[in-house]
């Protein structure tokens, strides 16, 4: 008889314990919790916010997009100081310095130290507006903060999807019209909230455009500023490598 009240009490236990694990059953977090979690993982002190980021970044090409470029690397030393409204971009081929910089919404462009840039130059460097790079590279590097920019219109949900074999939260992001017409999916880790990669399409469907998967971090130890210290860079037609970008060194500069 004591045995069988000890079963009796063990099943009912038992059975106690796994309505209570049905019952802690925790709700999936908002897209909006995740990049609030991903900000503070990233930028602790606010620093996007109020300083300038000084980054030294090493480019290596795969080896068919070094013989469509004519390169096999480049370097380039960026300024990005949002807050400030300062951009620069400064960018070795080992054949030719380009220096891109924005001041107060003033962009200024020189090839080799000259303004005055051959129409020969300007396609074969491929010599843009220098607001098209600021956006450009504050997209890339400011994040995840960029996402709570004005026009961009975040996904109602998360999903867990895997990403560069690893589980992760998944956050779509599109943009008003006048924004932006591409379409990103943004990934997160699901303990820490970091952001692991991203990738854009043009034409979904067609399943065009790129994604980025990092590896690794580069940390500053006063402002606990995170940033993935490498980004290579695929097609999503065929996985296909084009480059991949390593940040070698990270200067902060605070008020």
């Amino acid at each position: 008889m004591k045995r069988l009240a000890l079963a009796s009490v063990l099943l009912s236990t038992s059975a106690l314990l796994s309505g209570s694990a049905v019952q802690m059953t925790f709700a999936e977090p908002t897209p909006a919790e995740i990049i609030e979690k991903s900000i503070a993982y990233h930028d602790p002190q606010g620093v996007w916010g109020q300083g300038q980021v000084e980054l030294d970044v090493k480019t290596i090409y795969s080896p068919e997009f070094a013989k469509k470029r004519g390169v096999t690397d480049s370097t380039v030393r960026l300024w990005l100081s949002p807050a400030q409204e300062t951009f620069r971009y400064v960018k070795d081929t080992g054949k030719d310095l380009i220096d891109y910089s924005v001041k107060l919404g003033i962009g200024k462009v020189s090839v080799n130290g000259k303004t005055d840039i051959s129409d020969e130059d300007k396609e074969r460097l491929r010599i843009a507006e220098p607001a098209l790079y600021r956006d450009y590279f504050e997209y890339l590097y400011v994040m995840p903060q960029k996402l709570n920019d004005p026009g961009a219109k975040i996904s109602p949900e998360a999903k867990s999807m895997t990403f560069n074999g690893k589980e992760t939260w998944a956050v779509r992001v599109t943009y008003e019209a006048e924004v932006g017409e591409d379409i990103w999916d943004f990934f997160f880790d699901m303990k820490t909230y970091a952001l692991v990669g991203y990738r854009f399409f043009h034409d979904e469907p067609k399943n065009d455009g790129e994604y980025i998967a990092f590896s690794g971090e580069i940390r500053d130890e006063a402002s606990g500023l995170r940033l993935p210290k490498e980004r290579a860079w695929y097609y999503n037609a065929d996985d296909g490598h084009l480059a991949t970008d390593d940040i070698v060194s990270m200067r902060i500069t605070t008020p």
